[in-house]
């Protein structure tokens, strides 16, 4: 085990609550979404391309998996997975963890990172936010471990995505509804799962509160469609993809929106 490793089980009520992934094959679920997890890796590698720091360490937040280990792995000095299952940390050291010895494991959420003040150069956190009903806590421990002038990779679950808002183009009232603060939760099969998605526009106010400083906005997924996916070629959808994030992050188009902003 690396000496920066932290893989003991969780202790409190909410780090047990977070660690649902302990019963879940993940690596099933992205059987079949080669696309989804390649618009991703578009997002992620153009803003680590735009980021300004010394390169000593780096946090994947929820990144239990490794998915995204290739794209930043060899930028960094340390990288760090931080994730609340225990299962998926411990098989993805396994699977990797001596392929890259800069790389280290930890078992904690979001709200509470076992890390000291202004450690961390850069934070990863993608397909988590759908999991945070209340996004502030998280922030507050970003902005607590994050270095002055390092970077924020934050994917968004977006609200209010085109077909959201054509759903409610003739009604008043939701159409009030999908563009406030509030979280709108998803219809979940496991009930004790929080699923939600947010506001982008109240995720980056809540940001700029931390004196954080929004650098670019990218729309992700764009063409997430089973249709697409079958008449396509993959190169084809991820060439269209590459062109349409920078646009589209404008209107806050697709089902992910990433967000890259610095801590002044």
């Amino acid at each position: 085990m690396n000496s920066k490793d932290y893989l003991f089980p969780a202790k409190t009520e909410i780090e047990k609550k977070a660690a649902f992934y302990d019963n879940y094959n993940y690596n099933e679920f992205w059987k079949g979404r080669d696309y989804e997890s390649e618009s991703d890796n578009i997002a992620v590698l153009n803003f680590l391309k735009k980021t300004k720091t010394n390169n000593n360490c780096i946090i994947d937040v929820g990144g239990g998996l490794g998915r995204l280990v290739p794209i930043y792995i060899d930028l960094f000095k340390e990288a760090i997975l931080l994730d609340p299952s225990i299962m998926q940390l411990e098989e993805t050291k396994k699977r990797i963890g001596d392929k890259y010895p800069n790389l280290s494991f930890i078992r904690g959420i979001s709200e509470n990172i076992p890390l000291n003040n202004k450690s961390v150069d850069v934070i990863v956190c993608v397909r988590v936010s759908h999991h945070i009903p209340k996004i502030e806590n998280t922030f507050l421990e970003y902005n607590r471990i994050l270095s002055s002038g390092g970077y924020l990779i934050f994917d968004v679950a977006n609200k209010i995505h085109l077909k959201a808002r054509l759903k409610t183009f003739f009604n008043k009232q939701k159409r009030k509804e999908l563009f406030n603060k509030e979280i709108n939760e998803v219809n979940s099969k496991n009930k004790e799962v929080p699923f939600v998605n947010h506001n982008p526009k109240e995720i980056i106010k809540d940001l700029e509160k931390l004196d954080f400083e929004i650098i670019k906005i990218r729309s992700v997924s764009n063409l997430r469609s089973g249709f697409l996916k079958k008449i396509l070629p993959f190169k084809i959808l991820v060439f269209i993809e590459s062109c349409l994030q920078k646009p589209l992050g404008k209107i806050y188009f697709g089902p992910s929106i990433f967000i890259l902003a610095r801590k002044k």
